[in-house]
């Protein structure tokens, strides 16, 4: 691939006599394998990480990576560009919630001071 030469010659058989014309040229060069090598594809390291699409109970974020060599002539193709991951994958916190007081119960003593619940 790229491009080369080649040659070829050949030998006079009977040489010309008595005012025969005179032999052509006896070598010549060529071209050949004038295709373009095969260029592999060449990719940029991955971008960081971009942000999670939730700040808990999992979600999804993304990166990507261009091409800075583009393939050619049946060089190998290029590997994914961009690739999605999980984040944030531990549970949202819960509150506590509790329910209104309920009304107070009796006394606990009639005079006196007590306590009631």
């Amino acid at each position: 691939c790229g491009g080369g030469t080649r040659s070829r010659s050949r030998t006079i058989t009977t040489a010309p006599q008595n005012g025969g014309t005179a032999c052509p040229i006896l070598s010549e060069d060529g071209s050949c394998n004038t295709a373009g090598c095969p260029v592999d594809c060449v990719v940029s390291t991955w971008s960081t990480w971009g942000t999670c699409s939730v700040i808990c109970g999992g979600g999804t974020r993304s990166r990507s990576r261009t091409i800075t060599t583009a393939p050619q002539n049946g060089g190998t193709a290029c590997p994914i560009l961009s690739e999605d991951g999980s984040c944030n994958t531990a549970g949202c916190p819960v509150d506590c919630v509790v329910s209104t007081w309920s009304t107070w119960g009796t006394c606990s003593v009639i005079c006196g001071g007590g306590t009631r619940s």
